[in-house]
């Protein structure tokens, strides 16, 4: 079964924080709604740095057999949940890991900026459709996108 979220299931972020010093106890009270929460604003931050050049939400693809998001968004979104969690979530975190938290979403927003800019190094993400851009024309004066009709 296809996990609509890009860090995967609750488990997997388990698995993560377990490795953290998070305090003892602090994961029995994790409560699956709010993880939810935080996935689903995690996801909506994901799209809107690639939706420069990604049509989003990004689509599953299937590889050996596996259905995924395309790496290395599940990897990025996981530590982004996990931070998220430690930052707004969890309580009685040692100071450290807080610090270590803030750490890990600025690396992963830098790593989506680069991914969303097209920046020489930063990989295509498979499988996914790419906007029409020039990249030759600076931003500030390239055409404005067709507006986007109302539903």
């Amino acid at each position: 079964m296809a996990t609509p979220y890009y860090s995967g299931t609750i488990d997997d972020l388990k698995r993560i924080l377990k490795t953290l010093n998070i305090g003892s106890g602090t994961l029995d009270d994790l409560q699956t709604t709010n993880v939810e929460a935080s996935q689903a604003d995690i996801d909506q931050k994901i799209d809107s740095f690639l939706s420069n050049i990604y049509y989003t939400p990004l689509k599953q693809i299937v590889r050996s057999g596996v259905t995924k998001y395309p790496d290395p968004i599940p990897e990025i979104a996981r530590r982004m949940v996990c931070a998220d969690l430690i930052l707004n979530t969890l309580v009685d975190i040692d100071t450290s890991v807080v610090g270590t938290a803030q750490g890990v979403i600025a690396d992963a927003r830098r790593e989506l900026f680069e991914l969303g800019s097209k920046l020489v190094g930063s990989t295509r993400l498979e499988g996914q459709r790419e906007k029409t851009r020039n990249h030759f024309v600076p931003p500030g004066i390239a055409p404005a996108s067709d507006p986007t009709p109302m539903a």
